[in-house]
C-alpha cells in the first residue's frame, strides 16, 4: 500500500491522467506473484490506471538502450 501511494503521489505531482506506463524491478516484485498483486490492488483502490505494466527482470538492459539513443542523437 505504501508504495501504491508514493507512486499516487507521483503520478498527481506531475499530473499524468489516464492510464501510466509502470514498470515493475526488483527480485520481491518482480518474482512475487502475492506482492506484486497486493501492490497493483492497492494501485487499482487508490484510482490509478496503471498500463502498459512491464517487468524489468534486467535494469541494465534499460540503461544499454539509453546510451545506445543517446549515441544515436
Amino acid at each position: 500500500r505504501e508504495l501504491a501511494l508514493a507512486v499516487a503521489a507521483v503520478v498527481a505531482q506531475l499530473g499524468f491522467g489516464g492510464p501510466v506506463a509502470c514498470g515493475l524491478a526488483g527480485g520481491l516484485i518482480v518474482n512475487g506473484a502475492l506482492l506484486r498483486a497486493a501492490f497493483l490492488d492497492a494501485a487499482a483502490a487508490l484510482g490509478l490506471d496503471l498500463q502498459p505494466i512491464t517487468l524489468v527482470t534486467e535494469p541494465a538492459q534499460g540503461a544499454v538502450r539509453l546510451a545506445q539513443r543517446m549515441i544515436e542523437d
